[in-house]
């Protein structure tokens, strides 16, 4: 069981730092340059060899979500595997920054369903936590019969935890809060703007840089 936690921690960011795929792809890219055949490469093949690998985050949610719920159900059991995950999603974390920087290309534009939808899912820690400690005290209770108040502690913690997964806590909350009237008005396109995720004149590389420069003048105007 050390030796999954040890290998979720260290050995999977050092194989994600060291990915055989990058050294090969910059090893072509730096002997192609050399050769007579770079210039008659199409676009198209250009883009292919040198275009960084597109940033997933789904993959990313995905493991740091496993790193959780494996290490709330075997917690109980073996508490050293808090630390040893604790160190492992600092450093993946850090890890993921530096490909994204560096070695990935930018994601492509993403709502906030995916997040959110995570969020729910890190939400069932608490009760995987609850079914390891629950698994124990079943396991224990064959020598000690006094455990058993615990088994009901644990199933209650289980029970509270899919509740709140399932209760539309957001929704019951809003209703409680006072609501703010919005006041409905026409606005023109350059107050609108800092309102928007992107536009054509910064994502467009000749303009980019003076359209974010003057963005930036707009919102600490505002």
């Amino acid at each position: 069981m050390y030796f999954i936690f040890l290998t979720n921690a260290i050995t999977t960011p050092l194989l994600l730092f060291f990915d055989p795929t990058f050294t090969a792809r910059a090893f072509h890219q730096s002997n192609l340059e050399n050769d007579s055949k770079y210039n008659c490469m199409t676009q198209a093949e250009a883009n292919e060899l040198f275009e960084y690998p597109p940033f997933d985050p789904a993959a990313k949610y995905s493991a740091y979500i496993k790193t959780m719920w494996m290490t709330a159900l075997f917690a109980p059991l073996i508490p050293v595997v808090i630390a040893i995950s604790l160190l492992g999603l600092i450093v993946r974390y850090w890890l993921d920054k530096f490909l994204l920087i560096r070695r990935n290309s930018a994601p492509k534009m993403m709502g906030k369903k995916l997040s959110l939808r995570m969020l729910k899912y890190l939400e069932l820690t608490p009760f995987w936590f609850g079914f390891g400690s629950l698994l124990i005290n079943v396991y224990s209770r064959e020598y000690y019969n006094e455990l058993s108040f615990g088994i009901v502690i644990c199933l209650i913690v289980m029970l509270v935890s899919l509740v709140h997964l399932f209760v539309p806590t957001n929704k019951i909350s809003k209703r409680f809060r006072k609501a703010q009237e919005r006041k409905s008005k026409t606005v023109s396109y350059s107050e609108a703007q800092l309102a928007f995720s992107t536009d054509y004149d910064r994502s467009y590389p000749l303009t980019q840089s003076k359209a974010e420069e003057t963005r930036l003048e707009e919102y600490i105007k505002t």
